[in-house]
């Protein structure tokens, strides 16, 4: 019987990446995970921000991202006057990008948190703003337009679904006769039946 030898392996140390190519490589490992469209395009309309902000700061390399950079892109974003809710969007998608370099090891481990946000209450509609929205226009007099959003006004309420959910709608995803719409594009994926 022989001996099994042990195979020492090398790891090669990290490449010094670019911002560029490590953005590259997060968006190919979204595409790769089936992340939907919107996400990838929510990352990339988003991290221009934090792109911009870097090349201001003259930071070319991930190697040079770190905790004292992420404070200081806040801080460029609140003397913008950025709402408290922007400035959290645009860190969550840094976040996503950085944490993402992290794992690969292109850069060292830090925690990146976002700012605490005041909630603002919305002002909810009046009683008489309602009855607006739900009075059934005339159908000899009102213009397709008006009776399109009244259509979808109480479609909306009366399903709870999203927008994008409706505006993916397709004519042969309704079936009138069963009263009953087929929504294939839900944020979890999986094709829903709304009465």
């Amino acid at each position: 019987m022989t001996k099994a030898r042990k195979v020492k392996r090398i790891v090669a140390p990290a490449e010094e990446k670019t911002i560029c190519e490590m953005y590259e490589d997060f968006q190919l490992s979204n595409r790769i995970k089936n992340l939907s469209d919107m996400t990838i395009r929510f990352y990339e309309q988003n991290l221009v921000h934090f792109f911009r902000f870097l090349d201001d700061v003259s930071v070319a390399t991930v190697t040079a991202i770190d905790k004292h950079v992420m404070d200081q892109y806040i801080l460029s974003m609140k003397r913008k006057e950025l709402k408290d809710t922007t400035i959290n969007t645009y860190l969550r998608a840094a976040r996503a990008l950085l944490y993402f370099g992290m794992k690969e090891q292109h850069i060292d481990k830090f925690e990146i948190n976002l700012i605490k946000a005041d909630k603002q209450q919305k002002e909810p509609y009046s009683e008489g703003d309602i009855k607006k929205l739900l009075k059934k226009p005339n159908l000899r007099t009102c213009g397709f337009v008006e009776h399109r959003n009244w259509v979808m006004v109480n479609y909306l309420l009366e399903t709870g679904n999203r927008l994008n959910t409706i505006l993916n709608i397709l004519v042969g995803d309704i079936d009138l006769e069963n009263g009953m719409v087929v929504m294939t594009t839900t944020k979890n994926r999986k094709a829903q039946y709304n009465p």
